[in-house]
């Protein structure tokens, strides 16, 4: 399992952001833009950025159970 990174932008006031906290899942609909980057070591890594039209709250993260029987949420 890989992270994706995506940078957002919001051109608009919304009262969302009052109830984002860390592992709330969400769905933002906008224009994507893909780049790629290149570090100060040459190297380049893959760059995607969104301006956000719409955003909706969706719930929460559901936890997954490690094979210890413990549990983790999503990785941020």
């Amino acid at each position: 399992e890989q992270t994706l990174w995506v940078c957002c932008f919001v051109n608009y006031e919304s009262k969302v952001f009052e109830y984002l906290k860390k592992g709330t899942q969400v769905y933002v609909c906008g224009d994507v833009y893909a780049d790629v980057f290149q570090k100060d070591d040459g190297s380049h890594i893959p760059s995607v950025s969104l301006t956000v039209s719409r955003i909706e709250l969706l719930g929460k993260a559901e936890k997954k159970e490690n094979g210890d029987g413990t549990a983790t949420g999503q990785p941020q």
